[in-house]
This record gives structure tokens, C-alpha cells and sequence, in this order.
């Protein structure tokens, strides 16, 4: 009897072991083969050269991954600003966003180095320019959960003023500009500028209203905003390369499986090419619409003058950003020759 209970209690032990091989094989598989999700968010809008490529990558990495990684992509701020997505970055709300020197800029202020006027002279060297620094960006951002990958060129910033053309670093004297953020407002102070910190949704009437004689921007977003619409005089200064980092939630990037991390990696690159020419292409587009408007579209006289007047206004800048940004600006300046 207690031969056949103990051989009843053998089978039974074994029966359970093998359900459980059973069952744990299954939740190894399942969760091999499980869909990831992404979630892609930026405040930049639809149709636009930003948002067009932003939409390409999550497609690209659908495509690349052969359906292993589905993506969900949200444009217009629908999510919310540009902080507001860094945010939830770093809440794990969100997988990859858009991003400048703002919203990581709180935590690693030498970021800001990258805003300085003049640091690079058309867009190849932006781009080979962003690409040598991300290692370093990575680096400072790691303990804040960012991880930077590529860039998103939004162009070159040129001057729109109200009262008079500028050609000159002098025709910007005494005049009152609106600055986004204390580099600006110290590279417009350097020209001899008064300046104004007014909210990119309050330019608009600020112009209107005389508040401000001007202000600065990417072309294709002084379209957008309408801008030229209370001001007639387009100076190409090229004093900022705009651009934008692409945002990777670093924890669930580094908790991806190891075949499919190269993967984002080499998408968040293409995208970076493509955004490229479809930004360059764009901005040639709304500068002639805007000319056609009856704005009034120049090139300065000599661009090494405005470049000779914010020389000292850099240099202060990037020792009052310490060690950091110090090394910031040397990867630039080595990578931008």
C-alpha cells in the first residue's frame, strides 16, 4: 500500500513538474515574441519637415524590427510641450521625444553651449557637428534617464524686424528684440540690442503692438506662426543653427533585447539624414513664399562682423558653464574645422 501511495505521489510530483516546465516554457516564449510598445511624442506639428521625419522613424523601426516593436506617434504637442514629454521621459511614460537644450538644460546647464551663436557654418557641419558631441550629451544626461540620439535640424535663424532692414551688426542698436533664453538675450545684448523675454504664443500681438521691433527664428517657423505678417524685413544671420536632439527613454532602450537596440539606434541616424533634406527643402520653400508675401529678404553685409561682436560674449559664456562646458565646446569646435 504505501509502495503504490509513494509511486501516486512520485507520478503526481512529476505530472506538476512538467506542468510548470510547461508553463514557464510559455512564459519565456510569450515574452520573447511579445510586441514592444513605442511611444513617439513632440511638440512639433504635422506636415512639417520635424514632424514628417518623426513619423518616418516610427515607421522605419516597425519596419526594421519586422513588427517586433509597434509604435504609436503623436504630433502637434497632443501629449503636451517639449518639457512636458522630457518629463514623462523620465517618468517611463514615454519612450522617445523631441528635445533641445531646455528641458534637459535644467539638469546639466552646459548644455546651453550648444545654443551659442556662430558655432557652425551651414548644415553639414551641424550635423557632423551634433553627432560628435552625443557621446558627451549621453554622458552628462545618463543619471537624468535621457538618452540623445542623432539630431533634428530645424535651420538656420535669421532676424525679422519691423522698423528697418539689417545689414549690419549697427542697425540692431537700440532696438528692442525678443530673446527665448539668456544665451539669445546675451547675443542680442552683444550686438548692442535692447531685449524683450516674451512667450513664443505672445510674439505674435507683441509685434503687432510695437512691444517688440523683432525677433528671431527658423524661417520655416516664422511661416508658420505668421510672423512676417507684422514685420517686413527677413536679415539672413545664420547667428543660431537650430536643432533638437532625439530622446530616448534610456531604460527602456537599454531594456530592449540586444538585436533590436541597433535597430532604434540606426533608425533615430536615417531619420536625422532624412529630417535634413526635407527641412532644406521646406525652408527654401517658405522663404520664397514670404518674399512673395512682399517681405523684404537680405543677406548682411559681412557675416564675420556680427561673428567679431559675440566673440567675448561666447567665451564668458562657456567658462561660467565649468569643466563641462568647456569640454562641450572643444568637442564642437574640433568636430566643426
Amino acid at each position: 500500500m504505501e509502495g503504490c501511495e509513494m509511486k501516486k505521489t512520485c507520478r503526481t510530483i512529476g505530472l506538476l513538474c512538467l506542468m510548470l516546465g510547461i508553463v514557464l516554457s510559455t512564459a519565456v516564449s510569450a515574452k520573447a515574441g511579445e510586441v514592444i510598445r513605442m511611444r513617439l511624442a513632440t511638440h512639433q506639428g504635422s506636415g512639417t519637415a520635424e514632424g514628417n521625419a518623426f513619423t518616418w522613424l516610427g515607421k522605419r523601426i516597425e519596419e526594421k524590427s519586422g513588427g517586433r516593436i509597434k509604435a504609436e506617434v503623436f504630433l502637434d504637442g497632443s501629449l503636451g510641450p517639449e518639457r512636458a514629454l522630457q518629463e514623462m521621459i523620465r517618468d517611463n511614460t514615454l519612450e522617445i521625444c523631441h528635445g533641445g537644450t531646455t528641458g534637459p538644460g535644467r539638469f546639466v546647464p552646459a548644455l546651453g553651449v550648444l545654443e551659442l551663436p556662430y558655432l557652425f557654418r551651414d548644415n553639414a557641419q551641424l550635423a557632423v557637428g551634433l553627432r560628435a558631441a552625443v557621446p558627451y550629451v549621453d554622458e552628462l544626461l545618463a543619471p537624468y534617464g535621457y538618452k540623445p540620439m542623432g539630431f533634428v535640424d530645424t535651420g538656420f535663424r535669421f532676424m525679422l524686424t519691423k522698423t528697418r532692414p539689417i545689414t549690419k551688426v549697427a542697425d540692431l542698436k537700440g532696438l528692442k528684440m525678443r530673446a527665448p533664453n539668456p544665451v539669445f538675450a546675451g547675443m542680442f545684448r552683444a550686438f548692442g540690442a535692447n531685449v524683450a523675454q516674451i512667450d513664443w504664443m505672445e510674439v505674435y500681438s507683441a509685434l503687432q503692438s510695437g512691444v517688440v521691433d523683432g525677433m528671431e527664428a527658423g524661417p520655416n517657423q516664422l511661416y508658420a506662426m505668421k510672423f512676417f505678417e507684422q514685420a517686413k524685413y527677413l536679415a539672413k544671420t545664420y547667428h543660431v543653427a537650430g536643432f533638437m536632439f532625439y530622446i530616448v527613454n534610456k531604460k527602456w532602450f537599454d531594456g530592449l533585447p540586444k538585436d533590436l537596440q541597433p535597430i532604434v539606434r540606426d533608425s533615430i541616424e536615417e531619420a536625422s539624414d532624412y529630417g535634413q533634406k526635407l527641412l532644406l527643402a521646406e525652408t527654401s520653400n517658405v522663404i520664397a513664399k514670404m518674399a512673395a508675401a512682399g517681405i523684404k529678404v537680405n543677406e548682411v553685409d559681412d557675416l564675420n562682423q556680427f561673428k567679431d561682436a559675440v566673440k567675448e560674449f561666447k567665451e564668458d559664456f562657456v567658462k561660467q558653464k565649468g569643466s563641462e562646458g568647456i569640454k562641450l565646446y572643444s568637442i564642437i569646435s574640433g568636430a566643426a574645422k
